[in-house]
C-alpha cells in the first residue's frame, strides 16, 4: 500500500509535469499570455491532496491557501444541456464561456464542436474564454493535458476581470463572430465561483457583448445610409461613361465570396485576375480565417470605401443580399453550382442589372432558369477559365510522380462511410436529419437502418447507374423506394429527402467517395509511383500507402502537378472540372473519367478533341490499362498533352472571361436609355 504522502506527492508532482507541457505549447502560440501567466505564477500556488478510500484515490481535492478547498467531483458538467447548447449554436455564431473551473465544462463544449461543420470543412466554432483568476486558469493547465486544445484556432483565452478590455478589443476584429450564449465553466456554489461580486461580472460582460452588437447595428446602418447615398446620386451618364469601349476611368470590380471551399475562393481569385489583366480595379471580399465570417458591416465597409462599379457573385444572386445592393450596380451572377436559392421557382426576381451565367451547357437547356424570376434577365453561357500567370509548364522540374491525383474527399462522418459492416466511426446527424429525428419522423434505429441498406446497394451499384441515381429523379425515386421498402419503412416526402437533398445528402457525398476513389484503388499495388492529395483520403485502406495529405492551390499545385507523367481528372459531375483546365494548363497529360454526355455537366468534348487532346478512361480496370500505356508512351503522352494546353490558353483565359463580360454590359448601358426618358 501506498502512503497517503507518497500519493499526495506523486499527484502533485504530475500536476507540475502537465502544467509544464501545457505551458510549452502557450509560450510557442502566444509569448504574450505566456508571459502573463508566468509574471502571476505566485498568485496560482495549489496544491492537490488525494481523497483515498481501501487505498485507492477517489476524488482529488483543491487548496489555494487558507485552507479552501474544492472537491472535483462537485462540478456538474451537463452533459445533455451542453449537447443542446452546441446543437442551437450554428456557424455564424460562436460560445463565450467565463471562468474555466476544473475545465470539465470547457473540455465538453470544446469535444462537441470539434465535430466537422457538415457543410464545410473549413468553418471552425470560435470558442473564448474569460478567466478573471489567474490561479484557476494555472489549475486547470496542470489538470489536464491540453497541447492539442492549446494548439487550436478557435481556442481564444483572455485572462482579465472588470472592464474586459482585451476582449472587448478583439470583438471589434472584421468578421469576428459575436457569441451567441455565455456559459459558465463552474457549476458549484461557494468561493471558487466568487459568489459575492460574480454576479456583478457576468452582467458586466453581458453588457460588453451586447455594446458590441449595438454598435454593429448603428455601424451598419449608418454605412448602408452612405452607400445609398451614394448611388442613388450616380447619374446614368456616370456609368454610361463608365462601361463604354472607351471607359472615363478603369471600372472597379468587387468580388464577393467566403472561405467556405477552395473552389469558391480560388476561382473568385482567379476570376478578379481576369478583370486585372484587362485594366480594371479590382478587391477581393472574403474572410482571413475559418474562425470569422465576414458579415454585413464587413461588406457595407468594402462597398463604402471602394465604391464598386460592377460586383461579382458566385453561385448567387443579388437579391439574397436583402437591399444591402444597390439595383443601380451592375452584378454578375455566375452559377457553378445548383444550390437551392438557384434552382428554387419560388426564389427572388432576378433584376435586370444582375447579369446571370451558366458554365454548364447542360442546365441551360434543361429548363433550369427559366421562369418568371428570369423573364428580366436571360442567362448566358460561359465557361471555366485558366489563370497561366499560376498554370503553365514548368520543364526544369524533374518527373517523380508517375500518377498524381488531386481532389478532396468529405469526411467519412457527413457519408455512409460508419454504417457499412465492419467499417465503424462515428456518424454525425446532418441538420435534416436532426429535424427529422426531432419531429418523430423517424427513430434513430430506423435511421441506421435505412443508411446501412443505402450503403450495401451503393456498393453494388455500377458507375453509370450511380450517376442516374445522383442525377435522375425517377431513378432517384426508384432506388429510395428499393431501400424504404427492404426496410419496411412507410416513405413520406420528407423521407425521400434522405435521398434528394442534392449536394448535402449522404447518398451524394458518399457517391462522391465512391467515385473518386474506386477507380484508384485498381491502381494500388501496381508497380508505380501513385500519390493522391487531397483531404480525408486516410479511412481508405486500400489507398493509405499513396495518400499524401492536402496540398496548397495556387503556385504549389501547378509544381506538384508538373512533377507528375499523368494527371487524373474525375469528378461525377462534370469533365470540364476546374481541375481539369488547371491540369491542362500546366502542360500535363490527363486521364479524364468518361461521363456520359447527357449526364455531364460541361463536356470536355465539346472543346477537345478525343483521342488527340484528352484521353478518357471508363472504369478502374480501363484507368489501370492506360496508366500503363501512356507511361510507356513518352513521345505520345507528351504530344497530347501539348497539343491540349495550346488549346486551353487560347480558348479558356479569365482575361478573355472579363472581357465577354464587360462586353455584354457595355452594350447593355450603350442600348438603353436613362429609366424615365422612354425608347429612343
Amino acid at each position: 500500500m501506498i502512503p497517503s504522502s507518497r500519493l499526495e506527492m506523486l499527484t502533485n508532482n504530475q500536476l507540475t509535469r502537465t502544467f509544464q507541457k501545457n505551458m510549452q505549447v502557450v509560450q510557442a502560440k502566444d509569448p504574450e499570455l505566456y508571459q502573463t501567466i508566468i509574471k502571476n505564477i505566485h498568485l496560482a500556488n495549489h496544491r492537490v491532496t488525494p481523497v483515498i478510500v481501501d487505498d485507492k484515490i477517489v476524488n482529488m481535492e483543491i487548496s489555494f491557501g487558507h485552507d479552501r478547498k474544492y472537491k472535483l467531483h462537485d462540478e456538474d458538467i451537463g452533459e445533455d444541456e451542453l449537447l443542446t447548447l452546441a446543437q442551437t449554436i450554428d456557424h455564424e455564431h460562436s460560445i463565450l464561456l467565463y471562468k474555466i473551473g476544473f475545465g470539465q465544462v470547457f473540455l465538453a463544449l470544446y469535444a462537441l464542436t470539434e465535430k466537422p461543420n457538415m457543410y464545410f470543412d473549413v468553418l471552425k466554432k470560435p470558442i473564448y474564454i474569460v478567466e478573471p483568476s489567474i490561479s484557476h486558469f494555472v489549475l486547470f493547465l496542470s489538470l489536464h493535458d491540453l497541447r492539442d486544445v492549446l494548439q487550436s484556432e478557435r481556442v481564444f483565452i483572455f485572462l482579465e476581470d472588470i472592464p474586459f478590455t482585451e476582449f472587448n478589443k478583439y470583438l471589434q476584429l472584421p468578421g469576428v463572430r459575436i457569441p451567441k450564449k455565455m456559459v459558465s465553466g463552474i457549476k458549484i456554489p461557494g468561493e471558487l465561483f466568487s459568489s459575492c461580486d460574480e454576479s456583478e461580472k457576468r452582467t458586466q460582460l453581458s453588457t460588453v457583448v451586447s455594446k458590441r452588437m449595438e454598435d454593429m447595428e448603428e455601424e451598419k446602418n449608418r454605412l448602408l445610409l452612405d452607400v445609398r447615398r451614394y448611388y442613388s446620386e450616380r447619374s446614368w451618364e456616370t456609368w454610361q461613361a463608365i462601361f463604354s469601349k472607351s471607359p472615363a476611368r478603369p471600372p472597379r470590380v468587387l468580388g464577393l465570396t467566403s472561405i467556405y471551399t477552395t473552389f469558391l475562393q480560388y476561382c473568385m481569385r482567379d476570376w478578379l485576375e481576369g478583370f486585372k489583366d484587362y485594366g480594371c480595379e479590382t478587391l477581393l471580399h472574403m474572410e482571413p480565417s475559418g474562425t470569422r465570417l465576414f458579415g454585413v458591416i464587413e461588406m457595407l465597409q468594402d462597398l463604402h470605401q471602394f465604391r464598386p462599379d460592377l460586383i461579382i457573385l458566385l453561385d448567387h444572386f443579388r437579391y439574397e443580399n436583402k437591399g444591402l445592393l444597390p439595383l443601380s450596380i451592375p452584378v454578375v451572377s455566375w452559377i457553378q453550382d445548383l444550390l437551392d436559392e438557384v434552382v428554387d421557382k419560388k426564389g427572388g426576381t432576378i433584376d435586370p442589372l444582375n447579369f446571370v451565367y451558366s458554365f454548364s451547357k447542360t442546365w441551360l437547356s434543361s429548363g433550369i432558369f427559366s421562369g418568371p424570376r428570369f423573364k428580366d434577365c436571360p442567362v448566358d453561357f460561359l465557361s471555366l477559365g485558366i489563370n497561366p500567370r499560376i498554370y503553365h509548364p514548368l520543364p526544369d522540374i524533374p518527373k517523380d510522380i508517375d500518377v498524381l491525383y488531386v481532389s478532396h474527399l468529405y469526411h467519412s462522418s457527413r457519408t455512409l462511410h460508419p454504417f457499412r459492416a465492419g467499417v465503424g466511426g462515428e456518424a454525425i446527424w446532418d441538420r435534416y436529419e436532426v429535424l427529422l429525428l426531432a419531429d418523430r419522423i423517424i427513430t434513430s434505429e430506423q435511421l441506421e437502418m435505412i443508411f446501412k441498406c443505402t450503403a450495401r446497394h451503393l456498393d453494388q451499384v455500377n458507375y453509370q447507374d450511380l450517376l442516374y441515381i445522383l442525377k435522375d429523379e425517377t431513378s432517384n425515386r426508384r432506388f429510395a423506394q428499393g431501400v424504404f421498402s427492404e426496410c419496411r419503412i412507410e416513405p413520406n416526402d420528407r423521407l425521400y429527402g434522405l435521398f434528394n437533398q442534392g449536394s448535402v445528402c449522404r447518398l451524394t457525398l458518399d457517391a462522391a467517395r465512391i467515385i473518386k476513389a474506386k477507380p484508384l484503388i485498381e491502381l494500388a499495388d501496381e508497380p508505380i509511383t501513385l500519390c493522391i492529395y487531397g483531404k480525408h483520403w486516410d479511412d481508405i485502406v486500400e489507398l493509405k500507402r499513396s495518400t499524401k495529405g492536402p496540398t496548397a492551390n495556387g503556385s504549389s499545385l501547378n509544381q506538384l502537378m508538373n512533377r507528375a507523367r499523368i494527371c487524373i481528372n474525375n469528378s461525377g459531375g462534370t469533365t470540364m472540372h476546374m481541375r481539369a483546365l488547371e491540369i491542362l494548363g500546366a502542360g500535363v497529360f490527363m486521364l479524364s473519367r468518361r461521363i456520359p454526355r447527357d449526364m455531364d455537366n460541361a463536356d470536355l468534348r465539346d472543346y477537345f478533341v478525343e483521342g488527340e487532346e484528352v484521353i478518357f478512361f471508363d472504369d478502374g480496370p480501363d484507368l489501370k490499362d492506360k496508366v500503363h500505356y501512356y507511361l510507356n508512351h513518352e513521345k505520345e503522352r507528351e504530344e497530347i498533352a501539348a497539343r491540349a494546353h495550346v488549346k486551353v490558353i487560347d480558348l479558356f483565359s479569365y482575361k478573355n472571361i472579363a472581357a465577354q463580360i464587360l462586353d455584354k454590359i457595355c452594350n447593355h448601358f450603350g442600348n438603353i436609355q436613362p429609366p424615365g426618358t422612354g425608347s429612343r
